[in-house]
């Protein structure tokens, strides 16, 4: 089983000092695939995001984002 992490808002703590750990950070057995975004950040309408996955699905990663994007089909 795969678990998506989506930590949207990692850069806002609203109290205390502690930061919480992602899951992806803590996973030794490469079954998170961590997602985020630069929206908040720096522009919303940048709309720009990006992907961590476990180093043993990269290259299936790679091959589905180029076919996803290809041109003329």
């Amino acid at each position: 089983m795969w678990i998506v992490e989506d930590d949207y808002d990692s850069e806002f703590r609203y109290g205390g000092r502690w930061l919480l750990s992602s899951l992806q950070g803590l996973d030794d057995a490469g079954r998170v695939i961590y997602v985020g975004s630069l929206g908040k950040m720096l522009f919303p309408g940048l709309r720009m995001g990006y992907m961590v996955v476990p180093e043993h699905l990269a290259d299936k990663f790679r091959t589905g984002v180029a076919e996803l994007y290809r041109e003329g089909h």
